[in-house]
């Protein structure tokens, strides 16, 4: 084959991506295409399913803004694993599919989004970290939740019906001979969650 000059042609370029594809189809339809093919290896069945169900979740979660949070302790820390994408996992898996730590760690690949570059010991070393910044998470999610969505908190309602004091008796009332109250018997023992 003799190669011309780049003089020879008035727009290269041109020449050779339609002789390109001139040739592709030449050999496209006056050949056959072999791939050899192992029948001594099994094909493995492989699960191609992702869930992409957790997108309402991501959503809430970003709104939140977890990882402008953890971005500093990582930093600080200076651990090899994300502390944003553990956390991730931990509550998307929680919400959808609720297990094991372990067990969560092994369905990871179920999520669209990849969960990768941390071990299941790096999610149980994450346990010392979120337990340190647990109050400071606490409001955070307080603050970005009642910002991202308008939430009145100027009525709360504190469900107290499981709670009891821990006395054997009631508290005695107090009365005189007349028969007034002089002090009221405030403490009862109600019904409680561990009976």
């Amino acid at each position: 084959m003799i190669l011309k000059s780049q003089k020879d042609y008035d727009n290269p370029i041109s020449h050779f991506k339609a002789a390109a594809k001139q040739m592709t189809l030449k050999t496209a339809t006056n050949s056959q295409l072999f791939l050899p093919i192992n029948t001594d290896t099994p094909i493995g069945i492989v699960n191609s399913y992702k869930n992409v169900g957790y997108i309402a979740l991501k959503r809430i979660y970003d709104d939140i803004d977890f990882a402008s949070f953890f971005k500093p302790f990582q930093i600080k820390k200076s651990c090899d694993y994300s502390l944003n994408k553990i956390f991730q996992l931990l509550v998307f898996s929680r919400f959808l599919f609720p297990a094991s730590k372990k067990e969560t760690f092994d369905h990871k690949d179920l999520f669209f989004q990849p969960f990768q570059h941390f071990s299941l010991k790096d999610i149980y070393r994450s346990f010392d970290d979120f337990s340190v910044m647990k109050s400071q998470l606490e409001q955070s999610i307080w603050l970005h939740t009642r910002e991202a969505y308008q939430r009145d908190d100027s009525h709360t309602y504190y469900d107290c019906t499981n709670y009891y004091f821990e006395i054997a008796y009631n508290d005695e009332v107090l009365i005189d001979e007349h028969g007034n109250i002089l002090e009221k018997g405030y403490r009862k023992r109600g019904s409680e969650k561990n009976k």
